[in-house]
């Protein structure tokens, strides 16, 4: 078994307890300090622990609701001019209070694209229950509110799980939003075809979708001490020469049986033979990426290509290599590339006449970029935490619920996304950046001063301490937009 499979299977049973509480209020901007803020948040962890056994994670898009939904609903707006319909796919949505606000603000600060332009929110989630109530959260009517709008008809629950499986169950994701981007193709009949723009947003998923875990092997007899290879010439010599089920090892995990002890996992370095692992690592601009990762000389080396997993007498895995170890995320990779693909597709069939402009597709993708304390070797290796809080440096056989953390390496993300995310006939712009700046970018002047912290002084260039600004320092946000008019941003202060 895969390692992707093996995290989705023990992430499926972490999150399979539907007790999600989340935040049901704003947070009481401004604070006094930052001591008052960091105070706050740990009130909202002990009431949340005192509700659920589940251990509840607040993240940054509710916490700092609305504002950071109405960051995205402007980031938005500002790349759909120049088509007729726009499609909103959110990754995890949880309990919709993030789609609910983004549709809230385009519907009163973007009319002219809410009121005028087909509007559609996809939320695809592996649970049920919560999909069920993020679709109460959005449809559901306030009325006297300052928000009441009828969003019933914009919003479609997808339940399904992101996998890359060769053989896809009915629950499979991608190929749920497949088919939903191929049902765009307008009719040949249609007198005015439209063309859609698509933006899937993931806010905290990417860190725990399936990684795969791959090995650079070196010849035990001779290694080449040449630097790592960064032209186009270098990396194509590499390629061509070095057949990619010799250069990478791709561990697997699988069941053994020890006398006198229950069965254990264990994990096996095979030869990479999984097609989505061998397309993750013949994009030379990946293959570039994570080369330039791995220690100058630790490049494969000539003659015999042994064999790296051994048995030690207790019968555990014993892993002998000398090359770069990579927790490489290959389900977000396949998703960004099946998403692609369709696209593709539509724009390629043979459309109506009247049909001049293609569909396209953009990304924004927020999660951690550096996570502290990490005990499992390896490039952007996970951390295993349970419900008290305990890490762990064993993934295989850990007998408790836990949640699987990965970092996300933004750089190797851009690459994939500048590779892989597809035009659409524009020009594609990515741009990674601090979660602060992403949202100081998008936010109006107004909302800044409102959610500052009231004690301190804005002298010699110092700024007054901001939780939207200044707290999640260790989270980036990618935005890989095709380009297009940019709107003014309008902002109100929310009631």
């Amino acid at each position: 078994m895969l390692l992707r499979k093996h995290f989705a299977s023990r992430l499926t049973s972490y999150f399979s307890n539907p007790s999600i509480i989340g935040i049901t209020s704003p947070l009481p901007f401004p604070f006094k300090n930052e001591v008052a803020y960091r105070r706050k948040i740990q009130q909202l962890y002990d009431q949340s622990s005192s509700q659920t056994t589940t251990q509840q994670w607040f993240t940054p898009v509710e916490l700092f609701k609305p504002f950071y939904s109405i960051a995205l609903a402007n980031c938005i707006a500002q790349h759909t001019c120049d088509y007729d319909r726009l499609r909103i796919i959110e990754l995890g949505p949880g309990t919709g209070r993030n789609a609910r606000a983004i549709l809230d603000h385009l519907a009163d600060f973007h009319p002219e694209l809410y009121n005028k332009k087909l509007v559609e929110f996809v939320a695809l989630d592996t649970s049920a229950h919560l999909l069920e109530t993020a679709r109460k959260t959005v449809t559901e009517r306030v009325p006297g509110h300052v928000h009441d709008h009828d969003h019933s008809h914009l919003f479609l629950g997808v339940h399904g799980e992101l996998c890359a499986d060769e053989n896809p169950t009915d629950l499979d994701g991608i190929s749920k939003l497949e088919k939903i981007l191929q049902d765009n193709v307008a009719d040949l009949s249609d007198s005015t075809p439209l063309a859609t723009l698509n933006i899937v947003v993931a806010l905290e998923l990417l860190d725990n979708l399936g990684h795969d875990k791959i090995r650079i092997r070196n010849s035990r007899k001779k290694r080449r001490r040449d630097a790592v290879p960064t032209s186009e010439l270098q990396l194509e010599t590499l390629r061509g020469k070095y057949a990619f089920d010799q250069y990478f090892l791709s561990p697997i995990i699988k069941t053994t049986t020890i006398p006198n002890s229950p069965p254990q996992l264990i994990e096996s370095s095979v030869k990479l033979t999984d097609p989505v692992l061998s397309a993750f690592v013949s994009d030379p601009n990946i293959l570039k990426s994570l080369l330039s990762k791995s220690d100058a000389g630790n490049i494969v080396g000539e003659g015999d290509m042994e064999a790296v997993v051994g048995s030690n007498k207790s019968g555990g895995d014993h892993i002998e290599s000398e090359g770069g170890v990579f927790f490489v995320p290959t389900v977000a990779f396949e998703l960004i590339r099946r998403i692609k693909s369709a696209i593709d597709r539509n724009n390629d069939l043979p459309h109506h006449p009247n049909k001049t402009k293609k569909d396209g597709v953009g990304y924004i993708f927020a999660d951690f970029d550096f996570l502290p304390d990490r005990i499992i070797p390896g490039y952007n290796s996970p951390v295993v935490t349970d419900m008290d809080l305990v890490d762990h440096s064993d993934y295989k056989n850990l007998n408790l619920d836990a949640d699987y953390l990965f970092p996300t390496d933004f750089n190797l993300l851009r690459t994939i996304l500048q590779t892989e995310g597809g035009r659409g006939g524009k020009k594609r712009h990515t741009r990674v950046e601090k979660q602060g700046a992403f949202l100081g970018r998008f936010l109006d002047e107004s909302v800044i001063q409102k959610t500052n912290c009231t004690s301190g002084f804005e002298i010699f260039g110092a700024k007054k301490w901001n939780p939207l600004l200044m707290d999640f320092s260790n989270c980036s946000v990618v935005t890989s937009l095709l380009h297009g008019n940019e709107l003014v941003v309008k902002e109100q202060l929310e009631d």
